[in-house]
């Protein structure tokens, strides 16, 4: 995996302009909301990366067996009523655009982590704040500067292991940079009934230091397993949606589940850390749902937008109030739903 800081800026805004009018443009109709259930990591622990990649370079964990992390699963479902373009011959067709403008040239470029090969896929994913990248993939996590040189590196399964030995897998990471903080999230124990969800957050802006992990059982009846993970946030939540599936020999898709973290909890260092969050269900046959990131730490009535890439005919919003609620609104396939809530609302 390579590090290179580009931003095609005339790109991205085309591309942000059309989201914004397809998001507005929708018509939402009211629904009954759903109040969620509220719960509790059942695991948690305080851990600081700098001292695990120590201790691991002292006792290595054994050479890994190269391994696949899982079988593909099913993917979203495509819309039955998406619409084909014409097919008219008297309908002409649009002007094509010139050419697009090309990409700055990147401001650095470097090697960020690579793969050793133990893990098909190897899920790579990555994040940059003030001063740190922070990358990982299946098998490693590795903390750089924005120079490229290496801070530390663990394993995986190095960084979670104060939760019981997770077998970790999917990893998200995120820098959330009003909160000064990093956000690290996997899914753990796949197709399986230990099945989890791992959520971490850095105690400060420097990911070398200590973390607060914690450790959410998937399904407490045993029935699914979590994968996937999508991860957003806004200036109250961080939010974790997850791909359910039949824990068995051949796994299906069961649902959609949101998990709604309370952000001030995760951020607190002043008391034992805590994961309070109110989990959500959508059995509306959507999966992979998408949280926003949202980037204003202002907003009286927060908002936060779970993008659906592909769905059913109908696609409900979901609507989070005081306490935070998740109500189903039939739409037009919009492909997106909504969590809201006051400033002064709880989980």
């Amino acid at each position: 995996m390579f590090f290179k800081e580009v931003i095609p800026v005339q790109i991205f805004y085309r591309w942000a302009i059309a989201v914004l009018a397809c998001v507005t443009a929708l018509p939402a109709h009211a629904g009954e909301p759903q109040p969620g259930i509220a719960g509790v990591a059942g695991r948690k622990a305080t851990v600081n990366f700098t001292d695990l990649s120590r201790q691991e370079a002292r006792a290595p964990l054994a050479p890994r067996t190269p391994k696949v992390i899982h079988s593909p699963m099913p993917g979203p479902r495509e819309p039955v009523d998406r619409v084909s373009p014409s097919r008219d011959s008297t309908v002409a067709a649009p002007a094509e655009a010139g050419p697009a403008s090309l990409s700055p040239a990147p401001a650095s470029s470097f090697q960020a982590l690579p793969d050793d090969n133990t893990a098909v896929p190897p899920d790579t994913h990555g994040a940059v704040g003030p001063n740190h990248l922070m990358t990982a993939l299946n098998t490693q996590v590795r903390i750089q500067d924005r120079s490229g040189a290496g801070l530390s590196t663990v394993s995986m399964d190095f960084f979670w292991a104060s939760l019981g030995s997770p077998s970790a897998f999917d990893p998200r990471i995120l820098y959330d940079p009003y909160g000064g903080r990093w956000i690290f999230v996997a899914a753990a124990n796949g197709n399986s009934t230990a099945s989890a969800v791992l959520i971490g957050v850095s105690q400060t802006n420097d990911p070398t230091g200590a973390w607060n992990l914690f450790s959410v059982d998937a399904d407490a009846t045993n029935a699914t397993w979590a994968d996937y993970p999508s991860v957003g946030f806004n200036k109250d939540w961080i939010v974790v949606n997850m791909n359910m599936f039949t824990v068995n020999a051949s796994p299906s898709f069961a649902q959609s589940n949101i998990w709604v973290f309370s952000k001030a909890s995760l951020y607190n260092n002043s008391g034992p850390p805590s994961a309070p969050f109110r989990l959500f269900t959508d059995t509306s046959g959507s999966s992979t749902l998408v949280p926003a990131m949202t980037y204003d730490p202002t907003l009286m009535l927060a908002t936060l937008y779970l993008v659906d890439v592909g769905a059913a005919p109908t696609v409900p919003f979901a609507s989070a109030r005081s306490p935070a609620r998740w109500a189903p609104k039939p739409t037009r396939p919009a492909h997106h739903f909504q969590l809201r809530h006051q400033p002064t609302d709880g989980l």
